[in-house]
Formats: C-alpha cells, structure tokens, sequence
C-alpha cells in the first residue's frame, strides 16, 4: 500500500496559505455581502430569473470590489510565508 505524504511538496504549501488567509478574505466577502441591496436579489427572481443567474450576473459583479482587496490584503507580503519554506525543507 502506498503512502500519501503532503511534507516537501507544493501542495503543503497551497492548503497553508490559504488556511492562513481564508479568514481574511471571509471577513471581506461578508462585508461585501452585507454592503448588497436585497432589493436587487428579489427583483431578479421575481423576473424568474434563476438563482444560478442572479448569483453570476448580479450578486458577483457587486462582490468584485470586495473579493478583489481580500486578494490584495491577503497576499500583500510574500515575506511572512516563511513556514511555507520550513514545510517544503524539513524532511
């Protein structure tokens, strides 16, 4: 039976920054969430509008702003990322 071990490759590196960041950019998303007009979210369904196009075409659009400086706030310096070099060294 072969092993799976995530210690010394990149994938380590992926699930640590974003376990690190998703609070980060969860507190910008509800921020942004809270930001939206039901008004707009109940007008598009009345229209019979579907939940899959009013989440792509109204709500996503709106959250843009908001998603966007979670991405920049979350990975504005590289140099804090030095477990991730200890994650991928230490065997």
């Amino acid at each position: 039976m072969r092993h799976f071990t995530l210690q010394g490759t990149s994938i380590i590196v992926i699930i640590s920054m974003v376990m690190r960041d998703l609070p980060i950019g969860m507190r910008a998303a509800i921020a942004g969430l809270g930001q939206l007009d039901k008004s707009l979210d109940e007008a598009s369904l009345s229209l019979k509008g579907s939940s899959w196009k009013t989440l792509w075409f109204i709500v996503l659009p709106l959250l843009k702003p908001a998603l966007l400086s979670a991405l920049v706030t979350s990975f504005r310096s590289s140099d804090d990322y030095r477990e991730c070099d200890y994650l991928l060294s230490h065997r």
